[in-house]
C-alpha cells in the first residue's frame, strides 16, 4: 500500500503509525512547521514572496534528524526538491520520498503522477488545497494536530468545511485523525474529530517526579494515555489532551519562590498535583524535626502562593496519615486532623503537612481556589527509596532483606513488630490520584486507603518480605528498637461514597512485585 502525505513538514509521527505502508510520499509546499518561533527568512528561490519560514538549507538538516528519529535513512537526493529515505537496521515501517516546496498550487504538476498512483491520500489541516485532491479519486484521510483550530470560521477549519462541503470531495473523506502527546486517535466521523480537537487541553504540572508516587504516576499516565477512549474519559483514564509535566529537583528549588515562579512561569499550569515533599523513615523523623518542618513548610507555602497568582484551577497536595493526633478514637478519618497532637516522633513533619491543609482552606476562602489534600496510608512499591538508615518500613526491609540473603542471615525487623499499619500499593495511589484529578470536587481533604480491617503488623510484613525474599529462617525482632506509633487506622468511609468498589492490591502481591523490581533494579534503584 502507498500513501501520500500532504503538508507533512517534518511531522514524523504519521510514519511511526504507518508500518503496513510500503511507500510514503510526504510533500510540504513551505516547510517550517514544528521549528518554533520562524526567525529565518526563506529563500525566494524555493518559496512564495514574503513567507516568513525556514530557509531550505536549516530546513534539510532538520529533517534528516527527524527522519533518522524514526529510522530512515537517507539514500539519494535526486533533485532539489526530492530525498529518498529507506528504514535502517532492519526497522519497520514504509520507505519515504518527500517533496519539498513543490505542493503549492502552481507546482502540483510536478508530483501529479505520483499522486495519482497511490491507495491513499493523507491531508494536513495547514493548506489541503483542492488541486492535491483533484488529482485523485482515491479515498482521503485528514490528519489534525493539537493546537490548531478546527471550528467553523476559523482559517484552517474553514479550509478543511469547505472541501468536505464540495460535492466532489464530500464522500472521499474515510477517516480523521487527531494526533496530541505523540499518539493517533482514529475517527470515522468529523463530528468525532471536532469534539476531540476542541476539547479543553489542561497542562498538569507534578513536582516530586524523580519520587516513589511520580514516577509511578508517570507510568501510569503513560499507560492511561495510550489505552484512552478517545471520545472521553473514564474515571481512572487520563484525557489525550492532557500535557503531564513531572519536575524534579533538577528542574526547580521549590524550597525557594523564585525558583519555584520561573518553574510556573515556563509550564504555566492549569492543575498541580504537589508530590514534593522532605520525607523519611521513622528514625530519621526523630533526628531531624526541625528540617521537616521548614522545608517542607517553604515548598508549601510557594507552591500554593504560585498556584494562586497564575490561576491554577485544582492544586492537589499529599498529606500522610502520621499527621493525626496519637491519642484518638479510631479508625480516624478527615475531620480529625486537628484534634490533638501528633505522634512527637514525627512532629515536624506532621505539623508541616497539617499547615497545608490550613494554607489550603485559607486560600479557597479568601480567593475562591480549589486547593484540595489527598491524605494515603503507607505507599509503597517500585521506584521506592530503599536506603536502609533512611527508608520506610517496607522499602527498608526489602533492602536489609536483600543482603541478609546473601548472607544466609534472617532478616532482622527493629522493634517488637507490634504496631499495625495500613499500606497502599503505588500503583493503586497514581490510579486514585487520577481519578482525584477529574472527579474530586471537595476543598476537604480525602483519606486514599485500603479498608480499616486491611492493616497489618510489622512483623506481618517482615514475615512477607521475608518469604519473597526467599529467607528460609523465620524473622529476628529487634526490641531494643523504638516502636514509633502504635498504630493509626484509617477511614476510608469517604472515598467508599465515590468508588465503593475500588479493588486494592493484596499485600502479599504488591510486596512480591516491589521485591522483584528491587531484585532486577538494585544497581539503579536508590538506595
Amino acid at each position: 500500500m502507498k500513501a501520500v502525505y500532504v503538508g507533512a513538514g517534518t511531522d514524523t509521527r504519521p510514519i511511526r503509525h504507518l508500518k503496513d505502508m510500503s511507500h510514503l510520499y510526504c510533500i510540504d509546499g513551505q516547510p517550517f512547521s514544528e521549528f518554533g518561533a520562524m526567525t529565518h527568512q526563506c529563500d525566494p528561490t524555493y518559496c512564495r514572496p514574503g513567507c516568513t519560514g525556514y530557509s531550505r538549507q536549516s530546513f534539510l538538516p532538520k529533517l534528516d534528524d527527524a527522519m533518522r528519529s524514526v529510522s530512515q535513512q537517507l539514500v539519494s537526493s535526486p533533485i532539489k526538491e526530492i530525498r529518498e529515505y529507506r528504514p535502517s537496521n532492519g526497522s519497520d515501517g514504509p520507505a519515504v520520498t518527500y517533496f519539498t516546496n513543490i505542493a503549492i498550487p502552481e507546482h502540483v504538476d510536478k508530483v501529479q503522477d505520483e499522486i495519482a498512483n497511490f491507495d491513499m491520500l493523507i491531508v494536513a489541516g495547514h493548506d489541503p488545497h483542492s488541486r492535491i485532491m483533484d488529482c485523485t479519486t482515491k479515498r482521503v484521510v485528514f490528519i489534525g494536530f493539537e493546537g490548531t483550530a478546527y471550528s467553523e470560521g476559523e482559517a484552517e477549519g474553514h479550509v478543511i468545511t469547505r472541501l468536505r462541503g464540495e460535492p466532489r470531495f464530500r464522500k472521499r473523506f474515510s477517516s480523521f485523525i487527531f494526533v496530541t502527546n505523540g499518539y493517533l486517535h482514529h475517527f470515522g466521523s468529523w463530528d468525532g474529530f471536532l469534539t476531540m480537537a476542541n476539547r479543553e487541553s489542561r497542562v498538569i504540572l507534578v513536582t516530586g517526579g524523580a519520587g516513589l508516587v511520580g514516577r509511578t504516576l508517570r507510568a501510569e499516565v503513560n499507560r492511561k494515555t495510550r489505552a484512552n477512549d478517545p471520545h472521553g474519559y473514564g474515571e481512572f483514564n487520563c484525557r489525550v489532551t492532557d500535557r503531564w509535566i513531572f519536575v524534579t529537583r533538577k528542574a526547580a528549588d521549590l524550597r525557594d519562590l523564585e525558583d519555584t515562579w520561573a518553574l510556573f512561569e515556563e509550564h504555566r499550569p492549569t492543575h498541580v498535583i504537589h508530590l514534593a515533599a522532605f520525607v523519611g523513615g521513622l528514625f530519621k523523623n526523630m533526628r531531624y524535626g526541625v528540617e521537616f518542618f521548614t522545608q517542607n513548610m517553604m515548598m508549601t507555602l510557594n507552591i500554593l502562593s504560585c498556584c494562586r497568582e497564575f490561576g491554577v484551577k485544582k492544586c492537589i497536595s499529599c498529606l500522610s496519615t502520621c499527621i493525626f493526633p496519637d491519642k484518638i478514637q479510631y479508625p480516624i478519618d478527615e475531620g480529625m486532623i486537628h484534634n490533638g497532637p501528633p505522634h512527637i516522633s514525627n512532629e515536624g513533619y506532621a505539623y508541616a503537612k497539617r499547615m497545608t491543609d490550613v494554607l489550603s482552606k485559607c486560600y479557597n476562602k479568601e480567593y475562591d481556589c480549589l486547593f484540595t489534600s489527598i491524605i494515603p496510608t503507607n505507599i509503597y512499591g517500585p521506584f521506592d527509596n530503599f536506603s536502609l538508615q533512611d527508608g520506610h518500613v517496607i522499602p527498608s526491609l526489602i533492602h536489609k532483606a536483600f543482603v541478609a540473603k546473601t548472607r544466609d542471615e534472617p532478616l532482622v525487623v527493629r522493634g517488637s513488630g507490634k504496631p499495625l499499619r495500613q499500606f497502599i500499593y503505588s500503583q493503586d495511589l497514581a490510579r486514585l490520584l487520577i481519578w482525584t484529578l477529574n472527579n474530586y470536587r471537595e476543598s476537604e481533604p480525602i483519606i486514599l486507603a485500603p479498608d480499616p480491617d486491611d492493616e497489618h503488623s510489622i512483623a506481618d510484613i517482615g514475615n512477607l518480605i521475608s518469604k519473597a525474599s526467599g529467607i528460609d529462617a523465620p524473622i529476628a525482632l529487634d526490641t531494643s528498637s523504638a516502636d514509633g506509633q502504635i498504630r493509626k487506622t484509617a477511614s476510608n468511609a469517604k472515598l467508599r461514597t465515590y468508588l465503593p468498589g475500588f479493588q486494592f492490591t493484596p499485600i502479599d502481591k504488591g510486596i512480591s512485585e516491589t521485591v522483584a523490581w528491587f531484585k532486577e533494579n538494585y544497581k539503579e534503584a536508590r538506595i
